[in-house]
């Protein structure tokens, strides 16, 4: 029964890794052809480029759109941690001197 749990984790471990490299390739080769083609001699009203433009211009809005829901969170989570991390540290910086104990040799 383990195994067929541990298959199904490294399977979805897998599939989200190969989602988030396509996500991120869509995001790339979108910008890599705004980039390039962003000056070029339009054709009229059924151009081909710029209704290719507008599409990778549409695909960057919604990554971005669903990457805001994702990184605001993602922030105050780790914001938070952070804060919680320095004040624990504060309390327990002690020192035999901080708590006055005299060495004696």
């Amino acid at each position: 029964m383990e195994r067929s749990i541990g298959g199904k984790m490294k399977k979805k471990k897998l599939v989200a890794a190969i989602l988030a490299t396509v996500i991120l390739l869509v995001m790339l080769f979108s910008a890599f052809f705004i980039a390039k083609h962003l000056e070029h001699d339009c054709r009229g009203d059924h151009c081909p480029i710029c209704s290719i433009l507008h599409q990778c211009m549409r695909n960057l809005e919604k990554l971005r759109e669903g990457l805001t829901g994702v990184i605001i969170p993602f922030l105050l989570i780790l914001g938070f941690l952070y804060f919680k991390i320095e004040k624990d540290e504060c309390l327990c910086r002690t020192s035999l001197i901080s708590q006055k104990i005299r060495l004696n040799n």
